[in-house]
């Protein structure tokens, strides 16, 4: 600013005089581009009216065209009055200036500035006016020139002044204690005993006792209202600091009693033994009383959950209960009568508290993009602590009850229930959208199926609807009031929807099939959505529906294993395969019913209920027939093919007939008893059955040495067989087909073969070809090679 300038000077010059600050302080005023700028244009400008030069801290001015809200000091207004018809320049003199803006001065606080204004009011030539004997003469007011009766003015102003004062006290939170009128004019250190007269000491006493009655109604107001305070509070922390505001208002009060004026008062009250000073005490040991009581009560409970701040969530949720126990051995130590109240409130509070503390663990923003794995991790977690915070809350609300508090769980517990109602929906939400992600997945075959009114792409559809809806609002579910409430149903009604349209349509796919097995095949293929408790309930009367089909299945499988077992019967009337060895085509058809079964028991196994053990029975004793019958074959065929086995083995591997032909002598028990052993370990090692007969019987099988003698040799004497067999072949061909002169060429290529296969067929058996100990070995090995390398040679004439 350009202080040669008479537009600045006018206003640097008045507010120097009126603020009183430094020349430091005015100088960076002065030096400020945007203040210079404003300045200017309140002359420039015909919009603006009004100029505010305003301390916003200490010692710093701050200009505005309108008297801001929040200031730190005071303000000097600048106001264009009628005249001021025109902007003006420089030439500007200091009169006109006068002559065209006013100006004025503005406390902090606009009570103060009309305090000031009622003052001066007031004040004629600097002096208060006596009161006038005569209610009709008139005062002459010194600026206004207003006619106004001296005493109902001198008693409405009083008034004013009075509430103003008390006002502006309460404007800043603290208490005013007003002296009884005149009170002051006595001096302090005078005696109320020295009034003039009786009837004055007793009209001064009751303008005391009103003055103490008027206190008490200040104090009771600033109550109501720390109280009203204290009712809207609604956590640990709002609570504390409103009994702490609390108890250092009746702190403030006894500081306020203890000025030599009021002082002065409450002695007066207390020499002359009136009822108000009881009055006052009792207020007050009461209120003092109450307050630190609670403040005692509270801090622990406060400095505890802070700490509890700083750990995470499934560290923190062990901490809540202590909160409880603390609560408890509190309501032991103090009387029930005078802390109740307080008690139940800070129940409610710490309820409040976990409230927000749940709320801020599942949705730190609402904006950001939920992760449903975590989520889902997350509810899981609230679901469980709140359950079990539940149970041991109720038992420790037990015990306040018994020393008659008065039931404050339902207050304490009601929003913390409605928020678990709210946890379950939402995990609910998080569950079904889990769900409809695999239902999606699934490969439903409509094969074969009726057509049904509702398909698994319709209600993908719904469920993608649904979802885009619901996904961003998601955290209003956890909010209690009306809004929360309305978005709560909304979601609730819609998941229960989509779930009945899901039961519908798997009811429809399963009953439109007739075959049990297609039946239990859909059953299994939407098994991953059962995971869902709703479904499963749904589809309760459909699965009991699959499991009766099941029952009958079960006793038409009982039947055909009696008719197996009816020894009356040929084979084939009691279904066993042709192509397999007789036992063995038992033991197989055994093992695999076992194994069907056992399948399906598996499959529906999670369907079934306690109270239904009727299937499992059916089971259970065709399992026992099973196993015995197993059992029963499986010894009699370790018997009969130990016996073919060694019978066979025993047996010369050439026969040579009357007419000169050789013929391989294979026995047919030997070849059954290779082929059953065969498929008895096949049979055996493919079962997959469970069940403990057949797996002791297996290792039965396994551990026979026997068996495992012909098992691991089958497959050598097979081939050793199939060797001999063509050796025969070839010869006999050759003695059939071979002319006379042919058989002369020959003759001597065949003399050696002849001769060993006619010492075969006296002096050896299979045994001694396959088995034989080593000594003899060499020689028949050197037999069997001769005749491999005759075989396969080509015999030229």
């Amino acid at each position: 600013m350009d202080l040669s300038d008479s537009r600045v000077y006018f206003v640097y010059r008045r507010v120097k005089h009126l603020t009183g600050l430094s020349d430091y302080n005015l100088e960076n005023f002065v030096n400020s581009t945007a203040n210079n700028d404003k300045l200017l244009e309140f002359y420039r400008s015909p919009e603006v009216q009004t100029l505010v030069v305003t301390e916003i801290y200490k010692g710093k001015l701050q200009i505005y065209h309108k008297l801001p809200v929040d200031r730190y000091g005071k303000s000097v207004i600048f106001a264009k009055k009628k005249n001021f018809h025109k902007p003006m320049g420089e030439e500007a003199t200091n009169q006109v200036l006068l002559n065209c803006i006013s100006f004025w001065d503005v406390g902090k606080s606009s009570l103060q500035h009309l305090m000031k204004y009622i003052t001066e009011l007031m004040t004629i030539d600097g002096k208060v006016p006596p009161p006038s004997k005569d209610e009709n003469l008139v005062l002459k007011d010194r600026e206004t020139g207003l006619l106004i009766s001296d005493m109902m003015f001198q008693k409405k102003i009083n008034q004013l002044k009075k509430e103003t004062l008390h006002f502006q006290y309460r404007m800043n939170g603290q208490l005013h204690l007003p002296l009884p009128f005149g009170f002051t004019k006595y001096p302090a250190n005078s005696e109320f005993s020295v009034i003039q007269s009786e009837e004055a000491m007793q009209s001064m006493l009751r303008m005391i006792e009103n003055s103490v009655l008027s206190w008490d109604r200040l104090i009771d107001q600033f109550e109501v209202e720390l109280k009203r305070n204290l009712k809207a509070a609604n956590y640990l922390g709002e609570i504390y600091d409103a009994w702490i505001k609390m108890n250092g208002m009746l702190s403030d009060f006894f500081d306020i009693l203890m000025t030599p004026e009021r002082f002065r008062v409450v002695n007066i009250l207390r020499n002359e033994n009136s009822p108000f000073y009881n009055l006052l005490q009792l207020f007050l040991k009461k209120a003092l009383e109450e307050s630190d009581r609670v403040i005692v009560l509270m801090k622990p409970v406060v400095d505890y959950w802070q700490e509890t701040k700083r750990l995470d969530f499934k560290s923190m949720q062990n901490k809540w209960v202590v909160l409880l126990e603390y609560m408890n051995m509190a309501w032991k130590k103090w009387t029930p009568v005078k802390l109740s109240h307080q008690c139940s409130h800070i129940l409610v509070a710490i309820h409040n508290d976990l409230i927000k503390r749940i709320k801020d663990y599942l949705f730190e923003s609402s904006s950001v993009e939920i992760d449903q794995a975590n989520i889902l991790e997350k509810l899981n977690n609230v679901k469980k602590t709140m359950k079990n915070y539940s149970k041991r809350v109720e038992k420790h609300l037990r015990l306040f009850t018994e020393r008659n508090w008065p039931q404050p769980e339902v207050e304490a517990m009601d929003n913390y229930k409605k928020l678990q109602m709210r946890i379950d929906v939402l995990f609910e939400y998080f569950d079904w959208v889990k769900t409809y992600e695999k239902l999606s997945k699934l490969e439903i075959p409509q094969e074969g199926i009726c057509p049904i009114s509702l398909n698994k792409d319709d209600i993908i559809r719904l469920s993608k609807q649904i979802i885009q809806k619901f996904e961003d609002k998601l955290h209003l579910i956890l909010n209690l009031n009306g809004e929360g409430e309305t978005f709560f149903q909304e979601i609730n009604g819609a998941i229960h929807s989509i779930d009945q349209n899901t039961i519908r349509y798997i009811d429809q796919l399963i009953h439109l099939n007739c075959e049990t097995k297609s039946k239990l095949r859909i059953l299994t293929m939407i098994e991953p959505i059962l995971d869902r408790p709703t479904l499963l309930k749904g589809l309760e009367p459909t699965i009991e529906s699959v499991l009766q089909a099941i029952s009958k299945e079960f006793q038409k499988y009982n039947r055909n294993f009696e008719r197996m077992c009816d020894e009356s019967l040929t084979f084939t009337q009691r279904g066993f395969p042709k192509h397999k060895p007789k036992i063995t085509a038992m033991l197989s058809m055994t093992v695999g019913l076992r194994r069907e079964m056992s399948d399906v028991m598996e499959m529906i196994g999670r369907y079934l209920k306690p109270e239904n053990q009727e299937l499992p029975r059916v089971y259970e004793k065709m399992c026992e027939k099973m196993d015995a019958f197993y059992k029963k074959n499986v010894d009699v065929f370790v018997s009969s093919v130990s016996k073919n086995f060694h019978n066979g083995l025993t047996q010369k591997p050439f026969l040579i007939e009357e007419n000169k032909k050789v013929v391989t002598n294979w026995n047919e028990g030997l070849f059954n008893a290779i082929s059953e052993t065969k498929e008895i370990f096949k049979l055996v090692n493919q079962s997959g059955s469970n069940a403990e007969s057949v797996e002791q019987l297996s290792q039965r099988i396994h551990r026979d040495s026997k068996l495992q003698e012909i098992n691991s040799n089958s497959t050598k004497l097979l081939n050793c067989h199939y060797m001999c067999e063509s050796i025969t072949h070839l010869i006999n061909d050759i003695h059939d087909n071979a002319r006379a002169d042919e058989l002369l060429l020959i003759a001597p290529k065949l003399a050696p073969i002849e001769a060993l296969i006619e010492h075969a067929s006296s002096n050896m058996t299979w045994q001694s070809g396959k088995f034989s100990p080593p000594s003899p070995f060499s020689s028949t090995y050197a037999f069997w090679s001769l005749v491999v390398r005759t075989t396969f040679r080509k015999i030229e004439p």
